[in-house]
This record gives structure tokens, sequence and C-alpha cells, in this order.
């Protein structure tokens, strides 16, 4: 029963995100680009003391040097790869390579599919390296926690076997 509940939370967490994602790219390329340099000048002003006070055009030169929302679709898609993996861990009966395969392509198929949606958004585009970027997002996030997992389970059973 612990199992049901934790592959249906983990789906429904998956599907969740899978839906920020999408309300995020629905946005026309004016809200998206105010939203992202709206962030943008809130996580400067935070990172650099002296941004507040910086010119208009010196904020500028150093807002420009940062791809923040390419960073924030690797973030978004490695989010997306970790609930992805966790939805299909448990699975038991499928071997654990393909427990570590399965979400990535579930992953690159949506950045596709995510891509695709933006074309018909006003302003936005479709664009391959942007696909790229999710997928390695995905990507490194699987192996990060997949390595964990098995880091942490031969620690534990390492542990349970010098108690015996």
């Amino acid at each position: 029963m612990k199992v049901k509940l934790f592959r249906f939370i983990a789906i429904t967490v998956t599907v969740l995100w899978m839906l920020l994602i999408f309300s995020f790219s629905a946005q026309n390329a004016t809200k998206s680009a105010s939203l992202s340099k709206g962030l943008k000048y809130k996580l400067f002003s935070l990172v650099y003391p002296d941004f507040d006070e910086m010119t208009e055009d010196e904020q500028q030169e150093l807002l420009d040097k940062f791809p923040i929302r390419k960073l924030a679709h690797f973030f978004a898609y490695s989010v997306l790869g970790i609930l992805s993996w966790l939805s299909f861990v448990s699975y038991k009966k499928i071997t654990y390579k393909l427990r570590c395969v399965y979400p990535f392509f579930i992953c690159v198929i949506y950045a596709v599919s995510d891509e695709l949606h933006q074309y018909f958004v006003a302003g936005r585009s479709c664009e391959l390296r942007d696909v790229v970027i999710d997928s390695s997002g995905a990507l490194l996030a699987i192996i990060i926690i997949s390595l964990y997992s098995g880091f942490s389970k031969r620690i534990y059973q390492r542990i349970k076997s010098e108690e015996c």
C-alpha cells in the first residue's frame, strides 16, 4: 500500500510540475521577458549588494552576461528529471537501468512537445537548443539521483550487515 501511495504522489507531482512548465511556455514573449527580467533584478539585488546603486546601463551590462532564461530551463527540467525518476524507481519488475532511461525519455519527449507548443505562442519560438538544454538538465539530475540512490543503498546494506 505504501508503494502505491508513493507512486501516486510521485506521478501527481510530476504532472503538476509539467503543468507549471506548460504555463510558463504559454506566456507570450512580452510577459515571459518581463518575468525573466524581474527575476534577474531580484536575484542580482540579492547577490550583488551594490546592484541597486549601479546605473541602468551598468545593471543591464551585468544582466546580459548571465543566461538566466537558459538556466531556468535547465533547472526546471532537472526537477522534472528527479520527479520522473521518482515516478519509476519503485517498479521492481523493470530493470534499474530502464528505471533511469524511461524518465529521461519522458523528459526529452516533454521538452520537444514544450518547444513545439511555444511555436504557436505569440513571439515565442521553437528551438532545438532549448530541447538540448532541457534534456541536459534532466539527464544530469537523473544521473546524480541514481548515483546517490545507489551509494546510499550500498551504505545502508553495509551498515545493516555489520549489525548482524
